[in-house]
């Protein structure tokens, strides 16, 4: 039979945790406010220009890349996370 005064380490531990938090907490307490003024907002930019975007896809289409996968690359992608999401499932 265990002493009743008698703790696992993971009870001892608590105490530390507790004292560690609370001295963090005291030291971030006393650290002096940082100064903040007004009007320091990041100066107004102009809005970025809009471009037509079919050239860059037929520039994607040149190098091999294409940019707009078919439907059933999409669904071979959901089957294939669906599998791994029952494989993770069943290991738990």
């Amino acid at each position: 039979m265990k002493h009743p005064l008698m703790h696992s380490p993971a009870q001892r531990q608590t105490p530390r945790s507790a004292l560690a938090l609370a001295l963090a907490v005291l030291v971030a307490a006393c650290s002096p406010a940082p100064d903040i003024e007004e009007g320091t907002a990041a100066a107004p930019a102009p809005y970025p220009r809009l471009v037509n975007i079919d050239p860059l896809l037929a520039q994607a289409k040149q190098i091999g890349t294409d940019p707009t996968p078919t439907q059933d690359e999409l669904a071979q992608r959901a089957e294939a996370l669906r599998a791994r999401a029952e494989a993770l499932r069943a290991n738990n």
